[in-house]
């Protein structure tokens, strides 16, 4: 998928938070909106950090964890 080429207020039409948006609120909405392709093992946020952005995954997984205070990895 090329990222230029990825129809944003169509992708959020469809998920149910914003499927009772009119057309012209999805393209004002879209315009806050930015694709970003992540690698395998890169970070979307830390944990502690201020909340700033909304994500939504279009394809792939995330996977959310915390460490212990023991360091252990803890998967949500």
């Amino acid at each position: 998928m090329e990222l230029s080429d990825f129809n944003i207020p169509r992708f959020l039409a469809v998920l149910p938070l914003f499927s009772d948006l009119s057309p012209s609120e999805l393209q004002r909405v879209a315009q806050g909106c930015q694709v970003r392709r992540l690698a395998r093992g890169d970070n979307l946020f830390r944990y502690g950090e201020p909340c700033e952005e909304f994500h939504v995954v279009v394809s792939g997984q995330i996977k959310l964890f915390a460490l212990s205070p023991a360091g252990q990895e803890k998967v949500s």
